[in-house]
Formats: C-alpha cells, structure tokens, sequence
C-alpha cells in the first residue's frame, strides 16, 4: 500500500488525504453530539458519588458546570464540524485539540479539587470512563497518523501529566502506578488499532481513486467527480447557461471513399483524440460524437455558488455572469483554434486532400441537461434546447460561407449574441443576410452571423506568435 501512496501525484495524495480527513471529521461531528448528551447527563449521574466527597456540594452546583463548560462546548463543536467538507484541514486540528481541552475542563470541575484536597480515592470512580472515552474517541474517528500523534500529545499533556501530579502531591504512589499502568497498556493499542483503521480507510480511497481513473475516460472528468465525490447537483436534471460548439469534418465522405479504411479508421482515431484532449485543456466538456460530428460544450458541466438569492448582489452577479461568459467564450476559441491546428498536423501526416477541413459552430445561452435512460439499465445526461440546435444549424452554415471562400480553409460561425465577446478579436468578420444571401435553416430571423476562417497557413502563424511569446 505504501508503495501506491508513494505513485500518487500530488493532486490524487490531496484528494484522498482530503477524503479521509472528511470523513474523520463528519465521524468527529457525530461523536460530539454523542459527547454533548452523555457530558450533560454526566452531571447527574456523577452527583451521588461526588457529594459523597463534598457534603456540601449541590446538584445545581453539578449540573450548571458541565452544561456550560462541557455540554455547550461539546455541542457547539458538533455543529461546527457538520460542514465537514468546508475548511476540513483546519477542523480536524480543531477536533484533535478540543477535545483534550473539553475533557481537561470536566476535570477541573470538582473532580480534581478533591484530589488535590487529598481525596484521591475519587479518581476510581472515573478511571473506567476516561479510558472509554479516550479509547473509543480516537478508533471510531481514526484520524490519520500525525493527527493521533498530535491528540495522543495533547491528552497526555493536558490529562495525564496533571492528575499524575496531583497523586504525587498527594503522595499516593498506589494511584499513580495504577493510573499509568492502565494507560501504557490501553493508550499503545489504541494508537495501533486507529492506525490500523486508517490504513483501512487509506485502502477504500485508494480503491476508489482506482475506480475513479478507470471511469473517468468514460464518464468525463466533471462525471466522474460528482458520482465519486457525491455532488448530486451535477447528476441531476437542470438548466444551465452554456457555449455550445458543434464540430464536423468537411469533405468527410469523399476522404471516406478514397481512402483505405484502415487509413480512415486511424485518422478518425487520432481526430477524437485530438478534439477531447483540447477541449479537456481548457476546460470544457465533451458530450457526445456521431461519426466525425462532436458536441462539447463549455460552462455546462461547472457547479459554481448561487449567490442570485442574497440581496444586493444584482450588480455583481451580473458582473460574475458577464466574466464567466467571457471566460468560456475565450476558452471555446482557444480549443478550436488549436483542434484546426492539430487537424492540419494531422491532414499533413496522413497526406490527406486539401478540401478536408472542419466546420464549427458556436452558439450560446440556456441549455437543458437532462437525465436519460431507464433506473435498471442505463442513464445518462443528455443535452437539449435552442443553443444545441443552433450550434448544429451554424456548423451546417459553414458549408455555405466555406464556398464562397477558398475550400481549403476551415469555417468557424458565432452567434450573433458573442458579438460583445468577439469585438477585440480581429479575425472575426460579420457575415450579413442581404438580398439573396441564404439564411441559416430553422433561424431565419437572424440579420448576422460572425465567422472566422481558419487556413494552415494562420493557423501556423499562430503557433509561431505563442512560441515568440
């Protein structure tokens, strides 16, 4: 095991630490809720033993202590710690340290003023219970190695040490062997049989981070992560707002026949390959292909914050809308800018006819992802609405604007509703609908359209400016 922990990237090292840190404190959580009834009561039950110590002691005088210094404490840290996966690095150091103090504050109260007034004989009736509570804390929450260290420290300082003191005052050297011969005995195998449970816990993740990396070529990365992480949000049926890019290779069905279909099947092979690991460098999310057509999309798979229900903030969502739409605006042009790139490497190695090239559309706004499928067979999230079809009717429209320049080039169409997005970009020209210009099928009340023709030769220019840069 520790030889996989040892090939984990940095990344996966973090994910599964996080992952057993989450589950450490959701554990931690429960238990303080557990501790916060069972302290509380504690005040009761303890009574009849300690006034048999102190006469003059009083229930309330049991009972308002603990409530307050060890009930509400214990209480509030439970609900703290609910978040659990929100600041998960800094609640587990907040559970390996307040507990040792909370357990140090029911001490203080009565128990050890009358060891130091010499009744020393009132430890044997919480001996059992601080050996439970330690011991049971530490297996059923199993927080990793360095954090048992560092809570194992923390109970020895602030519990051990002091009431070993206080028999020594006392000179009751009977009570201090029997103090710490209980505990050299319970403490060591608690630690061992927590580290044990970690390392079985380190065993599940690493199991699921092997599950995880054989689903994710599948499923796609954003999937991937919400099955495995639980975010339900991205697994449900929703509308989003989101580019939409539709890609398909032009002159597709001559190349087809003219060529050996071992040929084509390793050209097309390579041109997935080429299309998902661009549109995963920036970000998107590659939906579905049908034969050499593909729709990816960018900003569709993101779970980002609401925050359009917390009032006044109008200006800055708004202001967040128009800077996340740029971004998936810039990040949709950047991937194809360099699939037509990478295309053209591609046409030159296999030697394939100059009239191949690729036709995009791009189209923006509400899409609806939908859960398809059936509970006892298959589901899957599909894609629908007008931005989908758009896109489909603006990469079909790049045949007509492709015609009318030279057919060796690659033809990129945007929707009108980029043009805010496109106006610093100069290789973009709007394409109007005069006089007897066709119009683009199913939206014909479109006026223009933008475009940007894509040839080897700017493409090629282009990598030269970003080696320059």
């Amino acid at each position: 095991m520790n030889k996989q922990v040892a090939k984990l990237s940095l990344a996966e090292s973090r994910e599964i630490d996080t992952k057993i840190l989450q589950g450490a404190v959701s554990r931690a959580s429960t238990l303080s809720f557990i501790f916060a009834a069972a302290f509380s009561a504690y005040s009761l039950t303890s009574f009849d033993f300690l006034h048999g110590f102190d006469s003059a002691l009083t229930l309330f005088d049991n009972t308002w202590p603990r409530l307050l210094f060890n009930g509400l404490p214990l209480l509030l840290l439970a609900f703290y710690l609910r978040r659990f996966r929100e600041h998960t690095e800094f609640k587990s150091w907040i559970w390996t340290l307040a507990l040792p103090l909370i357990f140090l504050s029911a001490c203080l109260i009565h128990v050890w003023p009358l060891i130091w007034q010499g009744n020393t004989g009132v430890y044997l009736f919480v001996h059992s219970a601080n050996i439970f509570i330690l011991t049971f804390t530490m297996i059923v929450v199993a927080l990793p190695p360095r954090l048992i260290f560092w809570q194992t420290t923390f109970f020895v300082l602030l519990f051990l040490l002091p009431v070993s003191l206080l028999f020594l005052k006392n000179d009751d050297f009977k009570m201090f062997r029997f103090l710490w011969g209980d505990f050299l005995i319970a403490m060591p195998i608690t630690c061992f049989v927590a580290v044990l449970i970690y390392q079985l816990r380190l065993k599940i993740a690493l199991f699921d981070l092997e599950l995880k990396r054989l689903a994710a070529p599948f499923l796609g990365a954003p999937l991937t992560d919400a099955i495995y992480n639980q975010k339900a949000d991205l697994l449900r049926s929703r509308t989003v707002d989101a580019t939409l890019i539709q890609i398909d290779i032009r002159g597709y069905t001559k190349f087809y026949r003219d060529n050996d279909p071992v040929v084509v099947k390793s050209f097309m092979t390579e041109f997935h390959h080429i299309v998902n690991r661009f549109v995963a460098r920036h970000g998107g999310y590659w939906h579905k292909s049908l034969g050499d057509a593909h729709i990816f999309s960018f900003g569709a798979m993101e779970q980002d914050d609401d925050i359009s229900k917390i009032p006044g903030t109008e200006k800055e969502l708004h202001a967040a809308m128009l800077r996340r739409k740029r971004h998936h605006v810039e990040a949709t042009i950047a991937s194809v800018r360099d699939i037509v790139s990478a295309f053209y490497d591609l046409k030159n190695k296999y030697d394939v006819d100059e009239l191949v090239g690729l036709g995009v559309g791009i189209a923006s706004g509400e899409i609806e992802i939908r859960v398809q499928g059936d509970e006892e067979s298959r589901k899957e999230l599909d894609i629908d609405g007008t931005s989908v079809i758009r896109a489909a009717r603006l990469e079909e429209y790049s045949k007509t604007i492709r015609q009318n320049l030279s057919r060796h080039e690659s033809v990129v169409v945007v929707s009108p509703e980029l043009a805010l997005f496109l106006e610093h970009d100069p290789t973009f020209r709007k394409w109007e609908f005069k006089d007897d210009v066709p119009r683009i099928r199913d939206f014909e009340e479109l006026n223009f359209v933008y475009y940007c023709a894509l040839s080897p030769v700017t493409t090629s220019s282009r990598k030269i400016q970003q080696g320059a840069a």
